[in-house]
């Protein structure tokens, strides 16, 4: 399932364009908790970032898991998977999400949500989703 939410964010996040990447990502995990909280009505949300388990964000609604990697870009750019993240989504199958926040630069940036993304993107390739074998450099 890919499925796309455009959030305006003119009085939530800066309308300057962030400088690092650490911003961005800043940005696009604020995007998905928004979308979490606001338009999912979430029971739980953490986030497990520093934890290193293979995803951002553990969402939990009703008996529903979510797992969350959340990506976030400037504008419109390829995303990646470190083989530590595809690992985890290949365990946990359908509870693992990709949240890919596109435009974070901008007062408007694109939340796009793929469950299960390794089953989801199989048949595209290295054009939609690229998995590395180190660690993510981008996020």
């Amino acid at each position: 399932m890919v499925s796309a939410v455009s959030i305006d964010s003119s009085e939530a996040y800066p309308v300057a364009a962030p400088a690092s990447d650490n911003e961005i990502e800043m940005i696009a995990v604020r995007v998905a908790e928004r979308y979490e909280r606001e338009e999912r009505h979430v029971d739980y949300l953490r986030s497990v970032e520093a934890e290193n388990v293979g995803f951002d964000l553990l969402s939990l609604k009703d008996l529903e898991r979510r797992c969350i990697e959340v990506k976030g870009r400037s504008g419109v750019a390829s995303v990646w998977l470190s083989w530590s993240e595809y690992a985890k989504a290949v365990e946990i199958g359908d509870d693992y999400w990709l949240y890919v926040v596109l435009d974070c630069a901008t007062p408007s940036p694109r939340l796009y949500r793929i469950q299960n993304p390794v089953r989801a993107l199989a048949g595209f390739g290295s054009q939609i989703l690229m998995f590395v074998s180190g660690p993510s450099q981008q996020r």
